[in-house]
């Protein structure tokens, strides 16, 4: 069973998020938000939810602190007003999921569930932001993506629609060393630094080529 790491200090998101991820069998730890170290805790989570309330600014430096000295876990930002630039910023420091804190315990799921994956969730205005600065960087309309290898290509591909570095290893028949190692190079040849970047430039290509096409 997957365990998820709940960090806030309001309870009524606490009671909310632990149900929602207790319907589909993920175990829910919760620590107060103004806890004084959650290592122990984060030690045994795969996933962590970060609730930022109601505030911004000093909590969003705090998160991509906490993303940066724990590595091995997944952080999802939970926001009481969804704001593109706040998304961008966490996005950008390594959060994999930024989301409405009063999203619905459906919604909790497929987030859940895509993070786990090796995906990336982020709210409509957020990921339109994201398309918008690929589609005008020169990467979106040549070199980058036609440097790639066939072998890059597809994991590149794969990675787009959310496939997790084991998952690709498994579908393609070479080990995860390997898919990092096509990964890290394929970051290199495009200039992007995610997987939700690179999912973009994708759509982003795909979009131009298209644009280009006669008729």
């Amino acid at each position: 069973m997957e365990t998820a790491l709940l960090v806030t200090s309001d309870e009524s998101i606490r009671s909310r998020m632990v149900d929602a991820l207790g319907r589909f069998a993920v175990a829910a730890r919760s620590l107060a938000g103004d806890a004084a170290d959650p290592a122990a805790e984060l030690r045994r989570a795969q996933l962590c939810f970060y609730d930022l309330g109601s505030h911004r600014g000093e909590s969003v430096a705090e998160l991509v602190a906490l993303v940066e000295a724990w590595p091995a876990v997944r952080f999802l930002a939970l926001t009481a007003v969804p704001d593109a630039k706040e998304g961008l910023r966490l996005l950008a420091g390594g959060v994999r999921g930024y989301c409405n804190r009063w999203m619905s315990p459906a919604v909790v799921e497929v987030v859940t569930r895509t993070v786990l994956a090796g995906g990336v969730w982020a709210g409509q205005e957020v990921t339109a932001r994201l398309l918008e600065q690929a589609l005008a960087r020169p990467q979106a309309r040549a070199p980058g993506l036609g440097h790639l290898t066939a072998r890059e290509r597809e994991v590149a591909e794969a990675v787009a629609i959310g496939r997790s570095n084991k998952v690709i290893a498994a579908e393609t028949g070479i080990s995860e060393r390997t898919v990092k190692a096509h990964l890290n190079a394929i970051y290199r040849k495009t200039a992007v630094r995610s997987r939700v970047q690179l999912a973009l430039l994708l759509r982003a290509g795909d979009l131009a080529t298209r644009r280009a096409a006669p008729g």
